[in-house]
């Protein structure tokens, strides 16, 4: 086989699943670049209840191990972590680390979520509470479908019939660690 260019990884938004990037990661190795791609916990076909993250550094913990592999596979080809929306702030806080920084090439980021605010301004004060109490419960007022995901009718078919990919009311755990993953990236902006 020839050289590999490069490696991406791909790391999926909210309520999303690693499967959905086939067809860019067919692009990808057609132009002579490796892909890997994996499924947050409680998204895609990773173990936990569907839509639940108990915590985002347990995707930048699964992030590190998946690098360390990949890295061992494939001594001196360049590897890049790719982050889509929430993935992307994942991402960012990943690259943080010295440790996941040392087996990067760089990153590349679409639409990170960085300034994520709550539904209401009570949501977030009181996000941290329910997050333990109901951290499993689905909070209803946050569902505004708001902006289609693309313009593309058989896309959000595609997206909307899909059973990897989460549809309920986002879980208040999941809410709040989107909401304090974007404050924490917010305060180490300039690192």
């Amino acid at each position: 086989a020839a050289e590999m260019r490069g490696i991406l990884v791909i790391i999926h938004g909210l309520n999303e699943h690693s499967g959905r990037y086939l067809h860019f990661a067919e692009l990808l190795t057609s132009c002579g670049f490796g892909v890997y791609a994996m499924d947050w916990i409680g998204h895609g076909g990773s173990d936990g209840l569907h839509g639940y993250v108990p915590s985002l550094d347990y995707v930048v913990e699964d992030i590190d191990v998946l690098l360390g592999k990949i890295v061992l596979e494939n001594p001196g080809v360049p590897c890049f972590l790719l982050g889509h929306s929430t993935g992307g702030a994942v991402v960012l806080k990943a690259s943080l680390f010295p440790r996941i920084r040392a087996k990067l090439e760089g990153i590349i980021l679409t639409s990170p979520a960085l300034r994520v605010k709550p539904a209401h301004p009570i949501v977030g004060a009181v996000a941290p509470i329910f997050s333990l109490l109901a951290p499993k419960f689905q909070f209803k007022g946050a569902n505004k479908r708001g902006i289609p995901v693309s313009r593309d009718p058989a896309a959000l078919l595609a997206k909307y019939s899909d059973p990897l990919v989460y549809t309920g009311p986002i879980r208040v755990r999941t809410g709040h660690e989107i909401l304090r993953i974007s404050s924490y990236l917010l305060h180490n902006l300039k690192k």
